[in-house]
């Protein structure tokens, strides 16, 4: 099915302003997501009905006029005692469905002074459309491509306030856009949860069961039903305006409140239709339903919502011109819900309309840094126009410092990619260069990324040090003992031996002393005998022998005695290199020790100095929510130091810290960290951990 196009009228002399419809046309058709239609009856695409005929029917039809007015007047139509021009306005101005967006371009205009033409007839209609509408004033001296760009920001914005209810469409970018990790999103509120408005009863609540009805009693009964019709007026009511029919809205809603005077829902679109509507005729009642709304939803608790409703009443006050009334609204928006982007953005437009540029910037600061995705919207905003050469040079400014910080962050990411533990899980990526003609929100989406890998990149690190610290204290209290063990036994073993064969040697000695004497003692008796003639040969022939066995005992216990001294020697030297391997064990177990230790070293600089860095970072890059906008097991940015019951009375809940497990705590960073994890959330309690 083919999704409803807005249709938008182009009115004015065609032979005055052809160039600028011809590329209002070009610019309206080039925006595809809007779904909108530019209707130029001068581009050749018409009908052979009646020219007049043609041109008010396709009024009807349209949801916008944009309505150009220059010097002259124009010929009056046939018939008519009007200009075809003016006749096509009041067709738009017969019912409400049709919002009209008038522009005075030529010098009679200009600095908004209108020198109102000698023509009676023209004359009455500059008044009757300067007391009608807010009329946009453009400089004829200008390019006309910047005058389409302007028209097309002011069609652009009542497009968007009117119909898109959620901060995505109206930044440019979704909740994903800006969420570039599983556990990384934009900090500050997300402004979709504050426009999406309260879901109210459903249908199978309407259809009540006999029983139920006699148990509620005729009071509560009659009070349901009247309940009931408000709801449906206002549910047709929001039909309505998503299909852009001003005036069936505008019924709706009021007859809703006439049902149910207090109904907060109602009065707050009703409101909303009205600024939409840019009528002055209307704004002065958006002011009031505004403010009743904002009084309503601030009863209930709802400061996100009473915001949106004091930013409706601005609007509409500065709308009628009355600029003091819009910036006190807008003072109240921010503060009632000063974590809202949208107030600030609104006091900011109000700034810019009182032609304060320093106070405007002020405002646009704090907006960014609640919501960066505000920017979009300040960019695109025609308002904020008069003070744009100074968000230029804001935005130049802030670029600069964004370019220094991802260049420290580079080299913060380049310290942790050295610690020589990311060889299995880092690959080198193209990172995209930074240049001078680099937007802002480009850059911002460039260090947003950049912050997302840094802090994965640290955290996985964290995570494979400790791994290796486990397996190095395993190896030095546990692998390098059981090592150790084992070589002592060996030298234990080494040294039985050597003592056994010890042993042996002094059985030896013993043996060669004992053998020596008997050889001594058998010489001498040989030699007594052969000096002497008692002595037979048998006697000497055995004295003979015996010396030649001693002989032989005394060599062999010798060569026991030389070989029992080489065992022992090789088992001191066995035993030495023992010892060697266990010291050369040890002291490289040590220096892989010492490498952890310099790792984590380097690591713990890393995550401080991207601490460091954290907390001057530019919000539009920091990828980290606020307390507003917390998720379980998401990560928040809390301001430090940490005081939990400022914490507590800003968030409305009681928020509590999980204690650091130095046991876990490896890297002993120090607990000044911007950021932590909900790990837990309940209706009361929001609980907290590093």
């Amino acid at each position: 099915m083919a999704l409803q196009r807005t249709a938008v009228f182009l009115a004015s002399r065609f032979e005055e302003f052809s160039r600028l419809r011809a590329l209002l046309c070009e610019r309206i058709e080039a925006i595809k997501y809007r779904q909108i239609e530019a209707i130029d009856l001068n581009d050749g695409r018409v009908g052979h009905r009646p020219p007049l005929d043609e041109c008010l029917s396709a009024v009807r039809r349209s949801e916008f006029m944009i309505l150009l007015v220059g010097e002259t007047y124009g010929g009056k139509a046939p018939g008519e005692d009007h200009s075809f021009t003016e006749l096509e306005y009041r067709e738009a101005m017969k019912t409400e469905n049709c919002r009209v967006l008038p522009f005075f371009i030529g010098s009679s205009y200009a600095d908004g002074n209108i020198q109102y033409s000698d023509d009676p007839v023209f004359s009455a209609w500059q008044k009757e459309l300067q007391d009608n509408h807010t009329v946009g004033f453009l400089d004829p001296s200008r390019p006309e491509e910047e005058l389409a760009d302007e028209i097309f920001q002011w069609l652009d914005k009542a497009h968007w306030e009117f119909h898109e209810e959620g901060a995505a469409h109206q930044t440019g970018e979704g909740e994903e856009d800006w969420d570039d990790s599983p556990d990384t999103t934009v900090r500050g509120i997300n402004e979709q949860d504050i426009d999406h408005f309260d879901k109210f009863s459903e249908t199978h609540d309407i259809n009540l069961t006999t029983v139920q009805v006699e148990k509620m009693g005729v009071e509560a009964l009659l009070r349901r039903q009247i309940s009931l019709q408000a709801l449906e007026h206002r549910e047709e009511g929001r039909k309505a305006m998503e299909l852009g029919f001003t005036g069936e809205a505008i019924h709706h809603f009021k007859s809703a409140i006439d049902i149910l005077p207090l109904d907060v829902a109602s009065h707050y679109y009703l409101a909303k239709v009205y600024v939409g509507s840019y009528r002055k005729k209307h704004f002065q009642a958006a002011i009031e339903h505004a403010d009743k709304a904002a009084r309503l939803y601030r009863a209930e608790g709802r400061r996100g919502r009473a915001a949106t409703a004091h930013i409706l009443a601005a609007r509409a006050a500065s709308g009628l011109g009355r600029l003091a009334e819009g910036l006190e609204h807008a003072r109240t928006a921010v503060q009632v819900a000063g974590n809202l982007g949208r107030s600030h953005v609104e006091l900011a437009r109000q700034y810019a309309l009182q032609r304060k540029p320093e106070k405007a910037m002020e405002a646009i600061e704090d907006a960014i840094r609640v919501f960066p995705p505000s920017l979009r919207q300040i960019l695109d905003d025609p308002d904020f126009n008069p003070i744009r050469a100074t968000i230029d040079e804001f935005l130049a400014k802030e670029k600069a410092k964004l370019s220094k910080q991802i260049q420290k962050l580079d080299r913060i990411r380049s310290s942790v990619d050295q610690s020589h533990t990311t060889e299995a899980w880092y690959h080198d990526s193209v990172q995209p260069a930074i240049h001078m003609k680099t937007s802002f929100p480009r850059l911002a989406d460039m260090a947003r990324r950049k912050l997302s890998e840094t802090h994965g990149a640290i955290r996985e690190l964290g995570k494979r040090w400790e791994s290796r610290s486990q397996e190095l204290k395993r190896a030095m209290n546990v692998e390098f003992a059981d090592w150790r063990l084992r070589h002592e036994k060996k030298m234990e073993k080494v040294r039985e031996q050597a003592q056994e064969k010890a042993n042996g040697l002094i059985m030896h000695a013993l043996l060669a002393a004992l053998f020596a004497a008997l050889f001594i003692g058998t010489g001498i008796f040989l030699w007594n005998g052969m000096t002497s003639d008692s002595v037979s040969d048998e006697m000497a022939m055995t004295g003979v022998v015996m010396l030649v066995l001693l002989g032989f005992g005394i060599a062999r216990s010798l060569r026991s005695l030389k070989s029992l001294r080489q065992s022992r020697d090789h088992a001191d030297e066995t035993i030495l290199d023992l010892q060697r391997l266990i010291r050369e064990r040890k002291e490289e177990l040590e220096h892989m020790q010492a490498g952890n230790d310099k790792r984590k070293k380097a690591l713990r600089a890393a995550i401080q100095s991207f601490e460091d860095l954290l907390h001057q970072f530019h919000p539009a890059a920091t990828p980290y929510r606020t307390l507003q906008a917390r998720r379980p097991r998401g990560l928040v940015r809390v301001r430090t130091p940490v005081d939990p019951q400022k914490l507590s009375e800003e968030t409305g809940k009681q928020i509590s810290f999980t204690p650091i497990d130095r046991a876990r705590d490896v890297l002993d960073t120090p607990s000044r960290s911007q950021l932590f994890r909900v790990k837990r959330i309940t209706d009361n309690e929001i609980e907290l951990c590093r």
